[in-house]
């Protein structure tokens, strides 16, 4: 690393350059760690001016179509090698997981799931989205899809590979509440996700998925989830990213939601990638509903308010019909977890036919807790388990 430029070459297993976007952690004398980024050109070649005395922290590369690059070591950097995504041919493991039966393309349907999250483009797969609220649209040109988009591409992306053998629920109805903070993008807004969960709740959505979270509460949200455990609805939510945190974030503590941490599956993800070094650096290990080794994601937030797991780590998502990203967190595993219940109650006549009253969300809450199998690891972690829906095989 010279004293005020550093240079990079990222390309392929070919030796051929990929337009990535980089970012590059350093650190300055007695200061934390500043982020710069970048995009590598055509040729794969990105430079970065540094200020003085900057030491090397590690680099993260991200190109659609490749798993996400990690380098912790700046001798790794000399190339970026980006790894090609695999093609998904059967059921992806995370469904297995789950214990989802791929070949009912319907599966979920009679239920209507409600997502309030951020940066939402309504294209290929998830055109049936409906959305509510004056969503934010982005454009579909954007190297990086919104959050809110890959949320829904997880939970019931209709495209045919995907419906076939990657979205949780591809037959349920998918309704977006756009909750975007006017001034930080990719932030929810307390004051907007209040917004967003009444106007679901005015849709008469049976489930609402919450990726999103933080440390402290809301009283404008905390009145909203309250007004969903009443009508009905119940919110399955992440547990949070920081595992620092001795806290399960709000609002997935509140005792009328679901918290969900993640796991992810042993020897998924190629060398070099951001997955691998997620599970080198995860130190629990278990075994899933269908027998899959696993491990608990090292960045989940963990505590007493847990109340299950499900796969998080090199969730596998499309776009425009290629394979597009392996994506990873709490705020992925929330969704397969409520796909997964969305494929339960589509089957459950009583819950079918009940009221839109309190009762209603106890049993499909019930029916949750039911579905959990323990993955073999502390209950801060795991809660009662990871759901595996029996019925829907």
């Amino acid at each position: 690393m010279s004293e005020n430029k550093i240079d990079f070459a990222v390309s392929d297993d070919d030796g051929n350059g990929v337009a990535a976007r980089i970012f590059l952690y350093i650190r300055r004398a007695d200061a934390e760690a500043d982020l710069l980024t970048g995009m590598s050109d055509e040729s794969g070649w990105v430079s970065f001016a540094l200020p003085p005395l900057a030491v090397f922290e590690c680099l993260v590369a991200r190109a659609p179509g490749y798993w996400t690059a990690y380098c912790e070591d700046i001798a790794d950097c000399v190339p970026i090698t980006m790894r090609r995504l695999p093609d998904v041919v059967e059921p992806a493991w995370w469904l297995n997981c789950l214990g989802i039966d791929t070949s009912r393309s319907q599966r979920g349907a009679n239920i209507k799931i409600g997502v309030v999250d951020t940066g939402f483009s309504n294209s290929d797969g998830i055109r049936h989205v409906h959305e509510i609220g004056g969503t934010r649209q982005q454009s579909g040109g954007e190297l990086e899809p919104g959050h809110g988009e890959l949320v829904c591409r997880v939970l019931g992306d209709r495209s045919k590979r995907a419906a076939r053998w990657m979205s949780a629920a591809p037959g349920a109805e998918i309704v977006f509440a756009d909750a975007t903070h006017s001034d930080e993008p990719e932030k929810v807004s307390a004051v907007g996700a209040a917004i967003a969960i009444n106007k679901l709740l005015e849709a008469k959505v049976d489930l609402i998925n919450l990726s999103w979270g933080e440390p402290f509460e809301d009283d404008r949200v905390l009145d909203a989830i309250k007004a969903a455990d009443e009508l009905g609805v119940a919110v399955v939510a992440a547990s949070g990213n920081d595992p620092n945190d001795q806290r399960v974030y709000f609002p997935a503590r509140h005792e009328s939601c679901i918290a969900v941490t993640a796991f992810g599956k042993t020897g998924w993800g190629e060398a070099g990638s951001l997955v691998a070094y997620d599970q080198k650096h995860s130190r629990m290990i278990g075994k899933a509903p269908s027998g899959d080794a696993i491990y608990f994601w090292c960045n989940s937030t963990s505590g007493s308010d847990v109340n299950g797991i499900a796969p998080g780590v090199g969730i596998l998502v499309q776009r425009n019909n290629e394979i597009y990203a392996a994506i990873s967190g709490t705020s992925f595993a929330a969704p397969l977890a409520c796909g997964a219940l969305a494929v339960a109650l589509a089957q459950d006549k009583e819950y079918l036919s009940m009221p839109r009253s309190k009762d209603r969300t106890q049993h499909a809450r019930s029916v949750f807790l039911k579905m959990c199998i323990s993955v073999g690891l502390d209950y801060s972690s795991q809660g009662y388990g990871s759901p595996f829906a029996a019925e829907g095989r």
